[in-house]
């Protein structure tokens, strides 16, 4: 679970555990021209790995309404950069 938080948010895992040092460490808040910060990128790719190795995992998750939607959107702007 804290594996998680911390990938889906960009914390620090120590900070998280501990309490000490920055919450975010200056990677995670650093963030791109678009304003995407690179953490939150390998977050949600981590989240894509997950669900591909494990699909009952979103059994337990509740998904936006019009998450089919945005997915298909974002495919989209994807094959259109490539």
């Amino acid at each position: 679970m804290l594996a998680q938080i911390v990938i889906g948010t960009g914390c620090s895992g120590t900070w998280l555990l501990t309490g000490e040092g920055e919450m975010f460490d200056s990677e995670t808040i650093r963030h791109t021209e678009n304003g995407i910060s690179p953490m939150s990128i390998r977050g949600f790719l981590g989240f894509i790995e997950d669900v591909l190795k494990n699909p009952q995992a979103l059994e337990n998750v509740t998904l936006p309404d019009d998450i089919d939607t945005n997915l298909a959107k974002l495919l989209v702007k994807i094959l259109e950069r490539r």
